[in-house]
């Protein structure tokens, strides 16, 4: 791992936490150009770590966040690594699309 890498990370992080959507995007667009140019798939599933949480946490896109998650469950080797992660965000979604599709009263009496 470099150095930049994870300053890009934790600005990042820094952005997601304080609700800073500018510092936030424009350090995890730097994470994913550092990724493609140095080759580097740890920086570029952080990036995608962090796509994924947005579209779970901010813009309710839920079923395009399971899109995400279960490409990387497809390919073990690349779940290993943050596969309790991934668990993690995968049932938020779940959680919620589950909540959506049941009714709010019962017909039952």
């Amino acid at each position: 791992m470099k150095q930049g890498e994870n300053l890009y990370r934790l600005a990042a992080a820094n952005g997601e936490m304080t609700h800073d959507e500018e510092k936030k995007q424009y350090y995890t667009l730097k994470l994913k150009q550092y990724g493609e140019f140095a080759d580097d798939s740890f920086s570029l599933l952080f990036y995608d770590v962090f796509t994924i949480m947005s579209l779970i946490s901010e813009q309710q896109a839920y079923e395009e966040a399971l899109s995400i998650i279960d490409q990387y469950f497809s390919n073990p080797k690349l779940a290993d690594v943050f596969e309790v992660l991934f668990l993690l965000e995968k049932e938020k979604p779940i959680m919620v699309l589950n909540a959506l599709r049941k009714p709010f009263f019962s017909s039952k009496k």
